[in-house]
């Protein structure tokens, strides 16, 4: 639980930068149409916003591998591009891989069989048990009399 409050604080963080990006980038817009285009402006504005998309499917990715990580589900090859993308932020990590739209599907079915799994042995358990009990008060019931 807490890692999902911290993996939801984070994301509204970045839903509010990159609702002041977007922002910014109609303002830049607006007095770009008054003056005469300036790409380099627009450009930068837009990159920032690309970069911050970037950063919210990283956190995406992180929380899902960590629930993976809890559940014991083996993740994706990093190398495979199919469910995965390199992107560099301006920072000293280096490479950072973050799932593609695919790779979170692909993740995400993944969980849900495992959970499903989980659920189904309670399940069994918990419908053994109760049958267990019903037939113990049956007995003792006919015992009585």
């Amino acid at each position: 639980m807490l890692r999902y409050l911290k993996y939801r604080i984070e994301l509204r963080r970045l839903r509010k930068a990159q609702s002041r990006v977007r922002e910014e980038y109609q303002r830049a817009y607006r007095e770009g149409v008054q003056r005469g285009f300036d790409d380099g402006e627009l450009s930068i504005v837009g990159q920032d916003s690309h970069e911050l998309e970037n950063w919210v499917q990283y956190h995406q990715t992180k929380y899902l591998e960590s629930i993976c990580q809890a559940l014991i589900i083996p993740l994706p090859e990093k190398q495979n591009t199919e469910f995965y993308f390199k992107f560099i932020f301006d920072d000293d990590e280096g490479d950072r891989f973050i799932l593609t739209t695919a790779g979170i599907h692909h993740v995400r079915g993944k969980i849900r069989e495992e959970k499903k799994a989980q659920r189904e042995i309670y399940g069994f358990w918990f419908a053994m048990i109760t049958g267990i009990l019903g037939a113990l008060i049956g007995l003792v019931s006919v015992l009585k009399k």
